[in-house]
């Protein structure tokens, strides 16, 4: 599994570090410190949170999220 990093999906910023114990990893951006998903592993978990960071959805499906997400909340206080 290489060991590339993409930038930060909320950023853009590369200023990535990967936080390393004997059992888990993940990857930090140094810039906005959002931080993607823990792997925890007795057994390389650096290679998992460097793939886990890389994830990303298609695109134009983030943006779909987000309009859902602010139409509900939208809706949501229209109640109160």
């Amino acid at each position: 599994m290489p060991c590339t990093l993409k930038p930060c999906p909320f950023c853009g910023s590369d200023r990535l570090k990967i936080n390393e114990t004997a059992t888990r990893a993940f990857v930090e951006c140094m810039a906005c410190k959002a931080r993607g998903p823990k792997h925890e592993s007795q057994w390389e978990s650096k290679p998992f949170a460097v793939h886990n960071w890389n994830i990303r959805k298609p695109d134009g499906e983030l943006e779909k999220d987000i309009a859902i997400i602010l139409e509900n909340h939208r809706l949501a206080r229209s109640f109160l």
